[in-house]
């Protein structure tokens, strides 16, 4: 069953030129063809039969002394595959290696067999390595239907320069190829051109008959009754220039069998019999003519019979030696003699012993073409058939076999049903089941593992409903227990990947799906498995992995193992198409959102040099998805056009993928309607599938859909069905969108409890699973739940970890903020402090003061927007025009190269700013609370306070921080004193005092907030406290500001001792 036959060498006749011996030189025709050639290109021969066509080309070739590259055409290359497979041979006739370099035709072409076959034909002129013609002869043998005519309308497009194309034909170029006629590199050489002239008919004569030529005047009497027709002057100087015609043409097929039955009538009966046996055989060489007829004497009638110009043509060969074949008409007339004078039995042993002999010479196309009969022959070719693509040619020879002979062969079923495949799913079923019926009839464990993994992909190419899949997942088990071994390697890779497939789309909740996903991944990991099945068993397994198991670590790896040979030339489009969609997934899933758009594009690139389009809508779909997450709107909005334009058809997993996106797409645009329509078209697609993952992924977004419009209580009952589903199949994947959808829910009711547990639950399964995307990903979105986990201390390691990996921005008042893991972080209040990814900055060597100045006073006036000339007149006021632009430009180079951030500083038309989105700086933090706004939320006001450790730059003399430590200062004492405020009118008078020990543990100086103190311990009764708080002011002011309390602070005091408590 894996013969590899069907790539053998094709017969001499199709593929060298036949000898034109003793052929008639026909020097008006060649210096035609020279013109033509020189001209342009394209040469069409187009002229009845016997008009000398072939022989014209073969001895143009011969009389040029010029190599060409030679194909016959015949009724085989009507299937494309077969076409492109055949004329590979033909540039690289016995070098199988370079024939293989040049793509197979296969099912994935089918959609786009143009562009298939411009890029095929430019490969294929390239491989003709210098030799200056390609002759395509019996153009007219291809079937009017064939989309071999579309082929070579794009085929010879592509002839370049140097290289002519020679087509002989018994009709001009048909209607797919008129185009042709319109270019100026087209000649068309007619019936008229092929025509004798006179004198070509006396030379044509006089060669043949020698001595014996009758005269001239009889001869132009001849060419006159021919009308200079090739085969009829032939046939007429055989018979003898005497015969009486009547006013017949000679170019009626009548006339032809007329003279070729006076000529067959004149022969021996030895040579007759010897004829009409032989024509049964579309070419032959003198061993299979003498096995077939049983004359050892084969060898010398083929001989006389090309001396004699019988109308036999010879092609030079070796090995088997060279190939004969009969002028087409002449061969004809000999098949109908046949039927008429052979009995049944006779013609049934003829044809099946010439198929015998055409399959061993390695023309089993002939063989199967002409006979029926022919089991063994077809199951010998078969695989090697299916591997090159050529799934028409299998299915004519399976078809041309009758039904009485093909009943009872359940292999012929199978390999009929793979040829369906591609195109009918549906129609492949009914044949992969009546073969695996026949199978396990017969007990043939081979052919049931096959045949059940066939009816399985047929689920997996319609990609639409798998609840009819059901029977077969049961029926798995009972092949099982028939034959609990498997009989090969092979057939267990084919079993294995198909029970884990169907399972995982039917019933990933099975028990034995996680077993099987064992079992496949070790045979993914064996060198000894072809590499387009590995890649294709990967493909599902990383789906399983990312969308099912989550595992996205095993999925790397998996990743990992393939890639090496993803791009093997051994590996079809089909399944490369496949992979890059699904590598794309792995990529975007990583937040590698770059290698998951080149994917796509590679992928999209391949479908358009191929033709083969099959995953285009996936591709599409994952390019949208990578785009989107990864904040790029006007290209996702790009993919989602073109995914628009690929709506789906019948396929409803596709139409999965297509609401699911495009209600990603509408919640981006905050368009309800279509969220909801969306929502509602995925979850009935999913269900009409029977994929539980669809249900998944499609019902969390109607549940948001559905919130959105108000109704909370149909929300929760998707989010509940979606939650149970996912449970039931172990998709911990989808819990982040709802955990996330839930915290939404939480948000929007005031739950704040709920809202922070389910934001605990949806990072703890990122952490768990080493999600950093998703395709609900929305990056203010997840900004936002990630400053709200940093600031109640969820997951704060992978919170932060996941930051910095997305390049998340910041949301909220820059007080929220301090915890946010900034790239550069630089604290002025107090100490003087630089963080870079959390580090503190170190120096290696001697402190840059210069670059630290920059920043200072960059940070003293204002952070943002400040004048080039306002930095060098602080940092250089003696410096004059260039050389102050000069130090300014070395030094913020140096300040760059200390953050290692070249972005932290942004320089805009003279003026430079720390980027907000990379830098958090105290100063702004602190000041984005504002001290006056009574709606200020208490929690800001008290992080801002917290900010506050001291002056700003308190060991900076420089005249330009003067006036910024003391704003700073000012708004820091009003800031406080709200704080404070709200203690005293709620009564919190130890909340007061808490709060005032921490202001002045910030800054000691501010008199007023003593005085506050004083008031705060007064009211507790703590008298002792209130002396110990006027001494303590006393102390600080007099030995660091050399000054005593203020007159109010001394009335204060007095105010107090005297009144007691009640003041």
């Amino acid at each position: 069953m894996d013969s590899d036959s069907a790539a053998r060498p094709l017969s001499l006749a199709k593929l060298t030129a036949p000898q034109p011996n003793r052929a008639w030189p026909r020097r008006r025709l060649f210096e035609r063809v020279d013109a033509a050639r020189r001209s342009g290109n394209i040469v069409w021969i187009a002229a009845p039969a016997g008009s000398g066509k072939t022989t014209l080309a073969a001895s143009y070739l011969q009389a040029r002394r010029l190599r060409a590259v030679w194909y016959r055409i015949d009724a085989a290359d009507a299937d494309a595959a077969s076409f492109f497979h055949d004329l590979a041979q033909a540039v690289a006739p016995g070098r199988r290696r370079e024939a293989d370099a040049l793509p197979a035709f296969t099912a994935e072409y089918l959609a786009g067999l143009a562009v298939f076959a411009r890029n095929w034909f430019r490969r294929f002129f390239a491989r003709m390595r210098g030799v200056p013609l390609l002759v395509l002869d019996d153009y007219h043998a291809l079937p009017a239907d064939s989309p071999v005519h579309m082929a070579l309308r794009e085929g010879l497009a592509e002839v370049p320069p140097g290289v002519s194309v020679i087509v002989t034909s018994r009709g001009e170029p048909p209607p797919l190829l008129t185009r042709l006629r319109t270019l100026e590199n087209f000649t068309l050489l007619d019936r008229e051109a092929l025509r004798l002239s006179a004198d070509e008919c006396i030379g044509v004569a006089r060669q043949r008959l020698a001595a014996n030529a009758p005269g001239d005047a009889v001869l132009r009497s001849l060419h006159e009754r021919t009308q200079g027709w090739v085969a009829g002057l032939v046939l007429m100087l055989e018979r003898g220039p005497g015969s009486a015609l009547g006013d017949a043409s000679p170019a009626d097929p009548l006339v032809f069998d007329y003279f070729a039955g006076e000529l067959l009538a004149q022969a021996e009966p030895r040579l007759q019999r010897f004829l009409v046996r032989t024509a049964v055989l579309p070419r032959f060489t003198a061993a299979s003519a003498a096995a077939l007829t049983r004359q050892d004497d084969a060898a010398a009638l083929l001989a006389d019979l090309d001396r004699r110009n019988f109308f036999v043509a010879r092609h030079a060969g070796s090995g088997q030696g060279d190939a004969w074949e009969y002028h087409p008409l002449f061969r004809e007339f000999l098949l109908e003699r046949g039927r008429r004078q052979l009995d049944a039995d006779e013609l049934a042993r003829l044809r099946s012993e010439a198929a015998a002999l055409l399959a061993a010479e390695g023309d089993a196309q002939a063989s199967v073409g002409d006979w029926p009969g022919l089991v063994s022959q077809v199951l010998d070719q078969a695989p090697a058939l299916l591997r090159s693509g050529r799934f028409q040619t299998l299915a004519e020879w399976i078809l041309d076999i009758p039904q009485p002979q093909r009943t009872g062969t359940p292999w012929l079923d199978y390999f009929l049903g793979l040829c369906r495949l591609p195109y009918d799913p549906a129609q492949a079923r009914e044949l992969l089941s009546s073969a695996y019926a026949g199978f396990r009839a017969a007990g043939h464990a081979t052919g049931e593992y096959l045949s059940w993994a066939g009816v399985v992909d047929t689920f997996i190419y319609a990609w639409s409903d798998f609840v009819p899949s059901d029977p077969w997942i049961d029926e798995f088990d009972a092949l099982r227990a028939r034959h609990p071994e498997f009989p090969s390697r092979a057939v267990e890779v084919r079993a294995v990947a198909a029970i884990f497939a169907i399972l995982m789309y039917r019933r990933p909740q099975h028990p034995e799906l996680p077993r099987w996903t064992r079992h496949l991944d070790a045979l993914v990991a064996q060198d000894d498995v072809d590499p387009g099945l590995r890649m294709t068993a990967a493909a599902h397994l990383l789906l399983y992995y990312e969308w099912w198991a989550g595992n996205l670590a095993r999925a790397d790896e998996l990743v990992r193992r393939i890639e090496p040979f993803a791009s093997a030339r051994t590996v079809g489009p089909f399944v490369r198409l496949a992979w890059e969609g699904i590598l794309a997934i792995s990529h975007w899933m990583n937040a590698d959102h770059a290698a998951a758009l080149a994917a796509v594009r590679r992928g999209l690139a391949l479908a358009d040099e191929t033709g083969a389009h099959v995953w285009d809508f996936m591709l599409v779909a994952q390019g949208a998805v990578a785009a989107a997450t990864s904040g790029d709107a006007e290209q996702a909005r790009g993919f989602l056009a073109r995914l628009r334009a690929r709506e789906p058809g019948q396929r409803r997993l596709d139409s999965v993928q297509y609401h699911f996106f495009s209600f990603q797409e509408a919640m981006r645009r905050d368009d309800r309607a279509a969220m909801l329509a969306h929502g509602y078209g995925g979850v009935a697609s999913a269900v009409e599938a029977g994929v539980a993952w669809g249900e998944v992924y499609t019902r969390p977004a109607l549940a948001q859909a559905l919130f959105l419009a108000g109704d909370e209580a149909g929300a929760r009952r998707e989010l509940e069905r979606a939650t149970q589903v996912a449970s039931a199949i172990g998709c911990s994947n989808a819990f982040y969108y709802m955990h996330e959808l839930e915290a939404q829910f939480a948000e929007a009711r005031g739950d704040r409890p709920g809202q922070l547990a389910a934001i605990a639950r949806m990072f703890q399964v990122m952490r768990e699973q080493g999600f950093t995307n998703s395709a609900w990903w929305r990056d203010d979105t997840m900004a936002r739940w990630c400053r709200i986990a940093l600031e109640h201390s969820i997951e704060t390691g992978f919170v932060r970890g996941l930051i910095r990996r997305r390049g998340l921005r910041p949301d909220g008042p820059a007080a929220r903020l301090e915890h946010w893991p900034w790239p550069v972080r630089v604290r002025t209040l107090g100490e003087f402090a630089i963080e870079l990814d959390g580090e503190p900055l170190r120096f290696a060597g001697k402190v840059q003061k210069r670059p630290l100045a920059l920043l200072k006073t960059l940070v003293a006036f204002g952070c943002v927007g400040v004048p080039e000339a306002q930095l060098a007149e602080a940092l250089w006021p003696d410096a004059e025009g260039d050389d102050a632009h000069n130090a300014f430009v070395t030094t913020l180079q140096r300040l760059r190269k200390l953050l290692g951030q070249r972005d932290a500083l942004l320089l805009q038309e003279g003026r430079l700013g720390l980027n907000p989105q990379l830098c958090w700086v105290d100063t702004l933090a602190f000041e984005s609370v504002d001290p006056d706004d009574d709606a200020a939320v208490a929690e800001d006001r008290e992080r801002a306070l917290l900010l506050y450790r001291g002056a700003f730059l308190a060991h900076e003399d420089a005249a330009w921080a003067i006036a910024p430590r003391e704003r700073l200062r000012a708004r820091f004492v009003r800031l406080g004193g709200a704080d404070v405020r709200q203690h005293v009118e709620g009564a919190d008078w130890d909340g007061a005092v808490a709060c005032l020990e921490r202001l002045l543990q910030a800054d000691a100086t501010v008199e007023p907030f003593y005085q506050q103190l004083m008031r705060a311990h007064h009211r507790l009764g703590r008298s002792a406290d209130v002396m110990a708080t006027y001494r303590r002011c006393r102390d600080v002011l007099g030995a660091t500001l050399q000054l005593p309390p203020s007159a109010s602070t001394e009335a204060l005091l007095r105010e107090l001792g005297a009144s007691g408590r009640t003041t």
